[in-house]
């Protein structure tokens, strides 16, 4: 079946899944920030898809050879994919080569994983060890796990749990960055002065498939591991795996068909370029130099530098009288003046202060007409006063005015 797009463009070929189907690898695929998809291909290319309009916006060659390995890391956008030399690379849409290297493992990568705050990295290699990188800073392996055989899927929940995929065999591990107790020597061994090695003996879950397991997946905001194998997808209960708390403006679980399609628009509307796309993500921060720009400004007013506001421009008026030199320079003056107290009032925040008091005073005023006796009250008994009455033709043809 292809896939289609609304938004059309005759001079960008428009892709389908037909298309796709010969060159890259489906099974692969991984969408970035929900609106741009990744394929990697069997001839070493990473291809970025857009899915808003369905055009390729990048297209970068690794020279690595075929990509089988890639995941995404969900704070920054930054895709990782792993080699068959033990290399694990890091790619932008931005830029034509990769942005970050390392050697990870002696052997070939089989699987590869990132977690939900883009902290830790997680390889499996054809050596049995599952390593947890570091990707604050420092990109080095805070530890190293002996498995049994090696993973060919991996996956970390909300919450840090990771979740190996083996043969038939789903295990998955708590806390797996975590420093080991001092109690704990018999397990751990210390191999470098940052990295400890210990023999995986005792997984916080264990689950044997009848079929081989080629893919598991957590599912979001539920204690719900997706094991995909050979024979369909099944589901076991993983408990503490999922985020008991979720942000109904970014990710409602609960949210209905029209405000599904509603999000879906108002992501397209807040959608950044692929641009924006680095390793060491803007989004979402504070620019300290407009903070800094802001102050200046600020101080230089309260040590009494005016700032400078350009001389308004005046048209000249046709009546008699009007035009004269001194109104129009008159009235540049004003023009000026009154330039230059809106930028000071802007800068120490004045203008807001005055703006909340005439609201509070407006609708004070509101307020006070409200309790004002009307006259058409003169014509009714105090029993009937007891209600409020509304608005009648007396009331509107005479006002209410202050006693």
């Amino acid at each position: 079946m292809a896939l289609s797009y609304l938004e059309k463009e005759d001079e960008n070929e428009i892709i389908t899944q037909d298309a796709m189907l010969k060159e890259v690898d489906i099974g692969s695929a991984t969408k970035v920030f929900a609106l741009e998809l990744l394929f990697q291909a069997d001839n070493g290319f990473l291809y970025y898809l857009d899915c808003s309009i369905g055009t390729i916006v990048a297209s970068i060659p690794t020279y690595m050879g075929r990509l089988g390995v890639m995941c995404q890391n969900p704070s920054n956008g930054v895709i990782c994919t792993g080699h068959n030399d033990g290399v694990v690379s890091m790619w932008v849409p931005s830029e034509k080569s990769y942005v970050i290297k390392m050697f990870a493992h002696p052997t070939a990568i089989t699987s590869i994983a990132c977690d939900q705050t883009g902290s830790y990295l997680a390889t499996c290699g054809v050596d049995r060890k599952l390593k947890i990188w570091d990707l604050r800073s420092t990109y080095d392996p805070l530890s190293e796990i002996l498995l049994p055989m090696s993973a060919s899927t991996i996956n970390f929940s909300q919450k840090g749990l990771l979740a190996l995929g083996a043969a038939n065999t789903v295990q998955i591990l708590r806390d797996p960055h975590s420093i080991p107790p001092s109690n704990a020597s018999k397990i751990f061994e210390t191999i470098s002065p940052n990295v400890n090695r210990r023999v995986i003996s005792n997984a916080y879950l264990s689950h044997y498939a009848v079929h081989p397991v080629y893919r598991v997946r957590f599912c979001p905001y539920e204690d719900v591991l997706g094991v995909g194998s050979s024979a369909g997808i099944s589901s076991i209960l993983c408990p503490g795996s999922a985020e008991p708390n979720y942000d109904g403006l970014e990710e409602n679980p609960f949210a209905n068909k029209r405000y599904r399609q509603e999000r879906e628009v108002k992501r397209l509307l807040d959608k950044i370029p692929y641009t924006m796309i680095s390793l060491k993500s803007i989004v979402g921060e504070v620019r300290r130099e407009d903070l800094l720009e802001e102050w200046e400004k600020k101080k230089a007013v309260l040590l009494g530098q005016v700032p400078k506001v350009d001389t308004p421009a005046i048209k000249r008026n046709k009546q008699k009288g009007r035009s004269k030199p001194g109104r129009i320079e008159a009235k540049k003056q004003n023009i000026h003046f009154e330039r230059k107290m809106f930028t000071i009032k802007e800068v120490l925040g004045v203008r807001e202060a005055e703006e909340k008091l005439r609201r509070k005073v407006s609708y004070k005023k509101i307020n006070d007409i409200s309790t004002l006796p009307r006259p058409s009250e003169a014509l009714v008994t105090k029993k009937k006063l007891s209600k409020r009455r509304t608005n009648t033709a007396l009331d509107v043809l005479i006002p209410p005015k202050e006693f």
